[in-house]
């Protein structure tokens, strides 16, 4: 850490006269946070880089390094603004103030860095794990392995080789690292390979690895009960630094997230935010600008080569929404109903042939299908931008467009049979997204056909489909 940053954070609070939640904004306490950022990026910077990490969880951890970094920064400069004054109340001058508060730089930017610069790496190498495992689900058996040698604390140890399935609700407290400099680990194991620990008795020994009395009873060790990759952070959620009063909290974290990730302002701001988040297959070609639809009679349209059109007031909506999915809080169902609108035309850009001219009767078909699939999958969107859909009533029924009643009759076809309407989405969306525009009523024939277990025959299937409209 330059002392020189740390210095000039410390200037500002002696001109200041004190120290606030307000002057995390000022421009030299901020250096002091991306300062601390910096270094931590740079310990997590290899296993994002490992392509193991899916994006979104990538950003959810870089955030949670910048707020960390701006939680340890408040928490270093209050308790430097405590020695402002001397045993009577006086103001001490600058040199005193600041060779009395010498020990905190060295507590805070030395000695706990390094310890808190060896548990990001730690961290982010098991969220990568985690990130891997998962896709695997419980076809492999997990096994926690210490580091072997006489360096493992006694507390580890008694965890060594104990094997759970990956769903097994052990791994959600005490999967590594498990303390501050812990080498611990966990590999993949063919089932049946290793006897299976018993769930209970592990989560036990867990608990008493992770045990360490602190003042007041309180148990230090705790706050390491934590899975950095189910749970996308890389420090403990319940560090030290975050123990101040519940609106202060409130205060700073949206204070320091909206310095990390600041609210957007327009249509190229919303278009950036969701190139960054977007999934590999959401655009075929590269999502280039979001522009106002000046047609009155739509919501919305694209050209599947980069541009995708909003009506003003929806663009509106997506612009607050996003903000909102970003900063914690609730959307209105308005809201929500614009942001379907918007993954619409996303799901559109999912297409590998592209634009090609159909006829009336064609573009209705192909509509339908993409409407169908977009609001199937809605939830998709919001989780990519960090938040959920609260109006889940829109994967259903969204009467702000006009392909509305089409999607409802296909949803019916599929309710009357009693079909998977899981499986019907992934056939309809595979033809969707490979096929060309004018072959989608094949595709929402298919689909009916294929997932009817015999129920629907392919000219029975063409008729329904036929009489959507």
């Amino acid at each position: 850490m330059d002392e020189e940053i740390f210095r000039a954070a410390v200037r500002h609070i002696f001109r200041n006269q004190g120290f606030t939640y307000e002057s995390m904004q000022h421009p030299k306490i901020r250096a002091l946070v991306d300062a601390t950022t910096d270094i931590f990026a740079g310990a997590i910077s290899p296993a994002l880089e490992s392509g193991v990490i899916p994006e979104v969880m990538a950003q959810h951890l870089r955030e949670d390094v910048f707020v960390f970094s701006g939680f340890k920064t408040y928490r270093e400069l209050r308790e430097a603004a405590n020695l402002l004054r001397d045993k009577n109340g006086l103001l001490k001058s600058f040199d005193r103030f600041y060779k009395d508060v010498a020990a905190i730089n060295e507590k805070y930017n030395r000695h706990w860095l390094k310890a808190e610069y060896i548990f990001a790496q730690a961290s982010s190498e098991m969220a990568a794990k985690w990130a891997d495992f998962e896709q695997d689900g419980d076809d492999y058996d997990l096994q926690y392995r210490t580091a072997g040698d006489d360096r493992v604390r006694y507390e580890h140890r008694v965890l060594h080789r104990v094997t759970l399935p990956t769903s097994d609700p052990f791994w959600d407290e005490f999967f590594p690292p498990n303390g501050w400099r812990c080498r611990c680990t966990v590999v993949q194991v063919r089932r049946g390979k290793y006897p299976r620990s018993d769930s209970n008795t592990a989560i036990q020994q867990g608990r008493e690895a992770t045990y360490q009395a602190g003042k007041n009873g309180v148990n230090k060790a705790a706050i390491f009960r934590y899975n950095p990759g189910k749970q996308q952070v890389i420090f403990p959620p319940h560090h030290p630094y975050y123990e101040v009063s519940e609106s202060l909290r409130n205060k700073l974290m949206n204070k320091i997230k909206k310095a990390f990730c600041p609210d957007i302002k327009n249509s190229d701001e919303l278009a950036k935010r969701i190139t960054d988040v977007a999934k590999e297959d959401w655009f075929v070609r590269p999502l280039q600008q979001i522009v106002i639809d000046r047609n009155p009679r739509r919501n919305g349209a694209t050209d599947i080569n980069g541009t995708i059109l909003l009506s003003e007031p929806i663009l509106k909506d997506c612009i607050d929404a996003v903000n909102n999915l970003k900063n914690g809080k609730e959307n209105s169902f308005v809201q929500e109903r614009s942001m379907a609108t918007l993954w619409h035309e996303i799901v559109h850009n999912k297409n590998k042939p592209g634009m090609i001219y159909m006829t009336p009767l064609q573009r209705r078909y192909m509509e339908t299908a993409n409407e169908f699939v977009a609001r199937n999958t809605l939830t998709e969107f919001f989780e990519a931008l960090g938040g959920d859909l609260g109006h889940r009533e829109l994967m259903e029924n969204r009467d702000n467009t006009g392909y509305n009643r089409w999607v409802l009759a296909y949803q019916k076809i599929i309710n009357d049979y009693g079909l998977d309407k899981a499986k019907v989405v992934l056939s309809v969306q595979d033809y969707l997204i490979n096929e060309p525009y004018t072959k989608q009523k094949e595709g929402l024939v298919k689909a009916l056909v294929e997932n009817s277990e015999g129920k629907i025959g392919k000219k029975l299937a063409a008729s329904l489909v036929s009489h959507l409209f």
